[in-house]
This record gives C-alpha cells, sequence and structure tokens, in this order.
C-alpha cells in the first residue's frame, strides 16, 4: 500500500541536480567574467565638443559674422531638416571620420525633426570638408551623392578662397535635392497639421530603433569601461528577460489553444475539461504579452540616452580635400 506521508511525495533533489546548479551558476559567472574583461576594448573616439547653441560655429573665420548670423536663421526654420555647419583651423587628432560621427551623435541633430539631421563639418588647413547624414535622410542623402554635391559646389570655391559663395551653393544644392522650396512648404504643413503620437505610435516607433539600437549597444560596451560593461550586461539581459517572458506567455496561450481538440477527447466532463485546459493561463497570456511588448519598446524608446548618445548617426556621410588654389 502506498504511503499517505505528504513528505513522500516531495521532489528529491539528487546530488546530481546539485552538480548540475552548481555548475551552471559556475559557467554563468565566468561567461560575465569574460565578457566584462576578456572582450578588447576600442578605444573610443576623441570627446567631441560642447553642444552647439547655433546652426554656423565658425572658428576658422571662413566668412563673415553677417552671413553665419542670416544662414543659422534660416538653418534652424527649415523644415526639411536640421542643418549645423562647424568650423575650424584644424581637425583633432585621431580618426576624424570617428570624431565627426561621434560629435554629430552627441549633438542629437535632427532629433525634433525625426533624425533629418545634417552637420557640415570644415577644417581649413588640410582642407577637409565631411558631411555628417542622419538615419532620417541615409534613403535620399546615398553617400555617393553627398560626395558629389561636395565636389560639384564647395571644391571650386573653397580652392579660390570663396567660402561663402560655396557654402551658399551648398546648401542649395542639398534643399534642392530634398525637393526645394514645395517640399519645404509640404513639411512645414504637415508639422503644423501633425498630431501628438499616441502611446501605440510611440512603442512602434522604440521597435523601429531596434536595428540600430543593437548597433549602438555593441559600441558602447566595446568602449566602455568594465563597470559600465557590467551595467550594460543587466539592463540587455533584463530588457531580453522581458522579451521572453512576453513570448513565453504568448506561446503557451497559443499551445493550450491548440491543445482545446485533445482535451475533448480525453475528457468527458466539462469540469475536468476546463480545469485541464487552464484557461487562466489563456486568458493571462496575451495580457502579459501586451504588457511585455509595452515594457520592451519602452526600453527603446529611452536606451539611446541611457547609451549617452541618441545614435542619429551612424558614419554614413562623404568627405573631400579640396585642391589648393
Amino acid at each position: 500500500m502506498p504511503s499517505s506521508d505528504p513528505a513522500s511525495k516531495r521532489p528529491v533533489v539528487t546530488e546530481r541536480t546539485v552538480r548540475i546548479v552548481r555548475w551552471t551558476l559556475l559557467g554563468i559567472v565566468v561567461a560575465v567574467l569574460l565578457l566584462i574583461f576578456a572582450v578588447p576594448r576600442k578605444v573610443p573616439a576623441a570627446a567631441s565638443l560642447a553642444d552647439p547653441n547655433e546652426a554656423f560655429i565658425d572658428r576658422a573665420g571662413l566668412v563673415s559674422s553677417t552671413f553665419a548670423r542670416q544662414w543659422a536663421g534660416a538653418l534652424l526654420n527649415d523644415p526639411l531638416f536640421e542643418f549645423v555647419i562647424y568650423t575650424d583651423a584644424r581637425p583633432p587628432e585621431g580618426d576624424v571620420v570617428g570624431w565627426t560621427t561621434n560629435t554629430a551623435s552627441e549633438w542629437k541633430i535632427g532629433k525634433a525633426k525625426e533624425e533629418r539631421g545634417l552637420v557640415l563639418f570644415v577644417f581649413k588647413e588640410p582642407r577637409i570638408a565631411r558631411v555628417e547624414v542622419g538615419y532620417g535622410l541615409e534613403g535620399k542623402l546615398t553617400d555617393a551623392r553627398m560626395r558629389r554635391l561636395l565636389e560639384d559646389n564647395l571644391s571650386q570655391p573653397f580652392a579660390v578662397g570663396q567660402f561663402e559663395r560655396g557654402f551658399d551653393a551648398f546648401i542649395k544644392a542639398v534643399r534642392d535635392e530634398l525637393g526645394g522650396a514645395a517640399a519645404s512648404a509640404r513639411a512645414m504643413e504637415a508639422w503644423v497639421k501633425e498630431p501628438s503620437p499616441g502611446v501605440v505610435a510611440s512603442i512602434l516607433a522604440g521597435y523601429q530603433r531596434l536595428p540600430r539600437m543593437v548597433v549602438a549597444v555593441v559600441s558602447a560596451y566595446l568602449e566602455a569601461e568594465y563597470l559600465s560593461r557590467f551595467v550594460i550586461l543587466v539592463f540587455t539581459t533584463i530588457t531580453l528577460g522581458i522579451a521572453a517572458l512576453g513570448l513565453g506567455a504568448l506561446v503557451n496561450t497559443v499551445w493550450r489553444l491548440a491543445r482545446i481538440p485533445a482535451i475533448r477527447r480525453e475528457y468527458s466532463s466539462a469540469a475536468a475539461r476546463i480545469q485541464a485546459l487552464k484557461l487562466g493561463e489563456i486568458i493571462i497570456g496575451p495580457f502579459a504579452f501586451a504588457i511585455c511588448f509595452a515594457l520592451v519598446g519602452v526600453v527603446l524608446m529611452n536606451a539611446e540616452d541611457f547609451l549617452g548618445r541618441r545614435g542619429n548617426f551612424s558614419g554614413a556621410g562623404a568627405g573631400i580635400v579640396w585642391p589648393a588654389g
């Protein structure tokens, strides 16, 4: 006769189970330590400048103050893009492209205009001009097209010292490339009429950032110190855990619904069928998935600020060295 002692029905924790748990935990710890300490650290680009408080920063003295003020006002009010021009005598030491990409990203150019940002960097001494293109404009302003615009509009005027003529021609060429005055008027009208995005639209926008957020997380991780790497690992693990929990709840609901025909065959009474079906899990599953989906979307919406930059610029753009006069 089987024992009625409740203790006899409790699961027995074997020595093999204990060993498996111990080795699993040890493996996790070793993996985390390897990820933090063994992955080579990428030297970050040189620190960028402070955020600009104007749209035309002429540190090299290439144009008149009147010209800079006039274009600054026009660029700030342009509905097609957010355009910043920065000039200096020399570029920073090291990787110029990494520095310009880093600087444009940290300045958050284009943040208020659906990431349609442009930053033109001009360095007088080595005669370098480079334009960084934000994510929202990469489809229209390809690298090859931007190089052509730089060569056609900046090279010859800059070579003879006519910097104002070159800036004029380049800005107007970029505007024409994006549709000119007609497109600007349409963009302004749409901006005025555009309603504030709802919660669902904002969450979906967060998921649209997922591909570049993966790139941003990897880049930030490779450049981070040990403590920052640990924080990024925790942050990423929690986010993936929430996503896995939501997907698990949804899969569980689908699986239980798929078992309805089998339950009907196995159980004759309605009470037994309901108990076997576990209606509570079926009902809770979609709600749990929706909550987890929303939480991950919120994380994605705010993750770029958590990482210290929006990551609007991926390095798309072009550069030239204009000829000497």
